[in-house]
């Protein structure tokens, strides 16, 4: 059996990653088996497995009684070597569990801000490109498509409160616009290294999601 592709939407916070996945994945599904799968997905063939990933997750996103008592400083308090090993911790059961079983039965999967999502995080923490180095065990999709938007395009509700997306969590004064126009940066620098396919953001999702459903056709022969 062939295996099923790995295809991610790539690009800043607020682009519109997840809404495309969803409605590419459904335009999919008419001409071949496909699965959507967001990275916070925890698995459900053990439970021990699922539970050792539920404290991992608690950690990493916020979630429990961990994350209440985490301090509103600097990387709660740890250095950023420390975030950086949990979250390649993650994606190595994610994968193992969640991503590898899926495509082994030839379906092929869709999926939003994935492992290129915590690569420009690291890359931006650390000042190097060499950082993407420590993710190269991990599996990397097969398609990558990065849908691009000015960040000021892309401001949300919650988008200058949000710690993560506004830049607090590293430290620095919340600003959405400001953190994303540096995050896009190292995104582009990515896109042009990889190949990745880009394609600019319309306001209508179905509009871009025609356009990569364009390309999908041409790449996966269907």
């Amino acid at each position: 059996m062939e295996r099923g592709k790995l295809i991610s939407l790539e690009g800043i916070d607020g682009v519109g990653k997840t809404s495309c996945a969803y409605i590419l994945c459904e335009m999919l599904n008419l001409e071949k088996k496909c699965k959507y799968i967001n990275r916070k997905m925890l698995p459900v063939d053990s439970d021990y497995i699922r539970l050792h990933m539920e404290y991992l997750y608690a950690i990493l996103w916020r979630k429990g009684e961990v994350f209440s008592k985490a301090p509103d400083i600097e990387y709660n308090g740890f250095n950023r070597e420390h975030w950086r090993y949990l979250m390649l911790a993650w994606y190595s059961a994610f994968e193992q569990h969640m991503i590898l079983p899926v495509l082994e039965q030839g379906i092929t999967i869709v999926t939003d801000g994935y492992v290129y999502k915590e690569i420009v995080k690291a890359i931006y923490s650390s000042g190097h490109f060499d950082t993407e180095k420590e993710f190269d065990f991990l599996l990397k999709p097969d398609i990558v498509f990065y849908l691009t938007a000015a960040p000021g395009e892309c401001i949300r509700e919650n988008s200058n409160t949000n710690r993560v997306e506004s830049g607090a969590f590293v430290g620095i004064q919340s600003d959405f616009v400001k953190h994303q126009t540096k995050m896009k940066a190292i995104y582009d620098h990515l896109a042009a290294d990889h190949k990745w396919i880009t394609i600019n953001r319309n306001r209508d999702v179905n509009v871009t999601c025609n356009e990569i459903m364009r390309s999908c056709k041409g790449l996966l022969c269907i």
